[in-house]
């Protein structure tokens, strides 16, 4: 089960608008939608490292990262 949760963060000013015209680049309509795709990227990678780091066998491996590709597809929408 997802439950979406509401996050509130303090950013330098230069940061917000460098991350509003990434948002705007990426053909983000806001700037919640530009940081939940950079979470997604860095948690995916994350997640990626930490499965090689524990060095399944070939086949779990590819099990692994088709689930994983999925559970992005999912976030996505």
């Amino acid at each position: 089960m997802v439950n979406d949760v509401v996050v509130s963060v303090k950013m330098p000013r230069n940061m917000i608008l460098d991350l509003k015209e990434m948002a705007s680049e990426n053909h983000y309509l806001d700037l919640s939608e530009q940081i939940r795709d950079i979470i997604r990227e860095k948690t995916l990678k994350k997640i990626l490292d930490y499965q090689k780091a524990q060095a399944p066998e070939r086949s779990d491996k590819d099990k692994i990262i088709q689930e994983l590709l999925r559970v992005v597809e999912e976030l996505k929408k």
